[in-house]
């Protein structure tokens, strides 16, 4: 029996796996977020969209930082300024990009979509809290 090969084999097929799985995790991830992007009918625009591993990210930059934003309630903005600053900057960089002014780069639709989510959240979490108040 050649104990050495074995020990050397071991590795080598806990990576096999391990990619594998990463793999099949990737192939899920890309099915749900395909899903949901036909659910907020995002145009899926290759240019304006992410790629990971050779493949594009099913949702734009922007439908990826909004739905990113909307997972983080616990930085919702709560003060009214920060609320609006956030979303007047998805608003004017897609105005801008709307009227052709400009081309926007997919980092500031994802952070813009982020910002955006975060001032919604905490304008609708100040307005729960003002109707719970009545």
């Amino acid at each position: 029996v050649n104990l050495s090969s074995t020990c050397h084999d071991e590795p080598a097929a806990r990576r096999s796996e391990l990619h594998s799985l990463v793999r099949e995790c990737h192939d899920l991830l890309q099915s749900l977020l395909w899903h949901f992007a036909l659910i907020v009918r995002c145009h899926q625009l290759p240019e304006r969209s992410f790629s990971f591993r050779n493949r594009q990210v099913p949702l734009c930059a922007r439908c990826l930082g909004i739905s990113v934003g909307a997972l983080a309630i616990p930085l919702y903005a709560r003060d009214l300024r920060i609320a609006t600053l956030l979303l007047a900057a998805m608003v004017i960089d897609g105005g801008t990009q709307g009227l052709g002014l400009r081309m926007s780069k997919n980092w500031l639709r994802f952070a813009s979509g982020i910002g955006f989510s975060l001032g919604c959240g905490g304008l609708v979490e100040r307005g729960i809290q003002h109707l719970c108040n009545m």
